[in-house]
């Protein structure tokens, strides 16, 4: 009888290592191995303890699916909130480095693409300069001379269309007419990732049109031998400027390219260091929450064992 039992427990009978149940001051106790616990139909601590324990351990099983979900072991601020900070500023640097290294690469375009205008409009010059040699000679007749200049008439319009033509996303690189008492206008590229002048490189506008390179007369230039031969000299001076052109644009093309390659290591570099900070481990994470998920069912299974303490009390009466 429970009666028996309380008694034989106060008392310390003989079988008091079977009894469960102690009456002290007027209320039941349960034995648990561990000392007396009050048994309480309204209040079940042991209940409420390993539900608490199993309220956290859930937590931290989500927050471990999530950092293996997205790959990263800060998932949330609170994950890592200094980490959290430092893994921002990286990723907004390395997206504007990832920028200036575009930037770089259609500068080159857009050099690439005066030079490529300027070694046309030289082809044009170079075919120039063959026929005023062709003019400059004393056995060609009067019509041979027409011929000559109507080409010659016909290369200088195609050099103007060549330069007038010639742009870059709606830039007009090498045809616009400038004022040679002013310095010539420039298409700055951005390099870098910073605001101050050393992240980007500037490109010179030229002019090379018939002006510029000067050739703005027209026509009669080899129907006579004397302005065959004056012709031929204001070709090399025009055959020279483009070429100045030219080996302006190269040095430029030259720093863009060493810009691109600096650009590519800064961004690498940095995608590694921001790799270190914000990457998870995927093995260790999985270690992790495999062993959350052990304990969630050991508190799971211990909860149900908890939830039926109370019933306890039933076997008093």
């Amino acid at each position: 009888m429970p009666s028996q039992l309380l008694r034989s427990f106060i008392l310390g009978a003989p079988d008091c290592t079977r009894c469960r149940f102690a009456a002290i001051q007027g209320k039941v106790y349960l034995a648990d191995g561990f000392g007396l616990m009050a048994l309480n139909m309204n209040t079940n601590l042991y209940s409420q303890v390993v539900s608490m324990n199993l309220d956290r351990t859930e937590r931290r099983i989500g927050s471990s699916i999530g950092r293996l979900s997205s790959g990263k072991q800060i998932y949330s601020a609170a994950d890592n909130a200094a980490g959290l900070s430092v893994s921002e500023g990286m990723a907004a640097r390395s997206r504007s480095l990832n920028r200036a290294i575009q930037n770089t690469n259609e500068g080159i375009s857009l050099v690439n693409a005066a030079d490529n205008g300027l070694r046309q409009i030289s082809s044009v010059l170079t075919k120039m300069r063959e026929l005023s040699i062709q003019a400059m000679s004393d056995h060609l007749t009067s019509a041979d001379r027409v011929i000559l200049d109507n080409e010659w008439q016909s290369s200088i319009e195609e050099l103007t269309r060549i330069a007038t033509n010639t742009e870059y996303n709606g830039i007009n690189i090498i045809g616009t007419e400038l004022d040679p008492d002013l310095p010539p206008p420039t298409v700055n590229i951005q390099v870098g990732a910073g605001t101050d002048s050393g992240h980007s490189i500037s490109v010179s506008i030229v002019d090379a049109t018939r002006g510029g390179i000067g050739l703005r007369d027209n026509g009669g230039h080899l129907l006579w031998q004397n302005a065959a031969t004056a012709t031929v000299s204001k070709i090399d001076d025009s055959i020279e400027a483009i070429g100045q052109y030219r080996s302006d644009y190269g040095a430029v093309l030259n720093r863009l390219s060493a810009a691109a390659r600096s650009l590519g290591e800064q961004h690498l570099a940095l995608k590694s260091s921001e790799s270190n900070v914000v990457s998870l481990d995927i093995a260790e994470e999985t270690s992790h929450y495999t062993r959350l998920d052990i304990l969630r069912q050991a508190a799971s299974s211990v909860l149900a064992q908890a939830n039926t303490s109370p019933q306890a009390i039933l076997s008093l009466f």
